[in-house]
């Protein structure tokens, strides 16, 4: 297969790690294209059955895709900025499992983990730049990275990460969380709960004691880390995150 552009389609049998691997490191994503888009005249004459059908990846390509550009093909999911609209966190786990199929696939990649945290990591696009005046480049950019942390803080994704990959993963939450801090950023609802949400999530499937012991008395912590309820951000319990996760990082090392 010939690749001359930064994207291709696959359209031959799976690849196996070493040929994904040599195909990241070219910068080629095998990223799907979705045929039909909302806001499209094509889009506006399908049923609602259709217009799932066509936001889904065929079993086949799905099958073939490398993990990287799954990771590409679901940043470009058109709904993705639904996971900034739910109340609850853990509320939108259920929504995107039951809506679009390469999400729940991409969960179960082994190398997923690794994938995800290496976006994470090199992720420097941030919706309140001033060099951003477009609302949909900001809101776009702020579902992926909602998105990234929403999907980091999945119990089967962070069991898969060593110690030394959960460091890398706290410290750039914990600067996220301060960064987020430090501007209005309501109006694309790049809340810094995420990013509280993900560190706590760490101590919580760690079993951080310190951590276990004050949810057993504090129900909105409690609430927080199961569900991912907004009325802990709101309470200020988040302190209790904010304020442990550097002794718990050091116990990673």
């Amino acid at each position: 297969m010939q690749c001359t552009k930064e994207h291709v389609r696959v359209d031959e049998p799976p690849y196996d790690n070493a040929y994904c691997d040599s195909l990241e490191a070219a910068g080629i994503i095998d990223d799907y294209t979705f045929p039909i888009l909302p806001g499209t005249p094509e889009w506006e004459q399908l049923n609602n059955e259709q217009r799932d059908s066509v936001l889904q990846i065929p079993e086949v390509t799905l099958k073939q895709m490398c993990t990287h550009g799954l990771v590409e093909t679901c940043f470009n999911w058109p709904f993705l900025w639904h996971c900034m609209i739910y109340e609850h966190f853990v509320s939108w786990w259920y929504y995107i499992d039951n809506s679009f199929n390469g999400i729940p696939a991409l969960s179960e990649r082994s190398d997923a983990p690794e994938k995800m945290l290496k976006r994470y990591l090199e992720y420097d696009k941030y919706p309140y730049s001033d060099t951003i005046t477009s609302f949909n480049t900001k809101k776009d950019i702020a579902a992926k990275l909602t998105f990234m942390e929403l999907f980091l803080s999945r119990e089967n994704i962070l069991k898969k990460l060593s110690n030394k990959d959960k460091v890398s993963l706290g410290i750039k939450a914990k600067d996220l969380w301060y960064t987020k801090n430090d501007y209005d950023t309501i109006e694309f609802s790049i809340s810094p709960a995420y990013s509280c949400f993900l560190l706590g999530r760490m101590m919580y499937i760690d079993k951080y004691e310190p951590l276990i012991k004050e949810m057993s008395l504090n129900n909105d912590l409690n609430d927080f880390i199961n569900i991912g309820s907004y009325v802990f951000y709101y309470d200020n319990s988040y302190e209790f995150i904010i304020n442990n996760i550097d002794l718990y990082l050091s116990q990673l090392n």
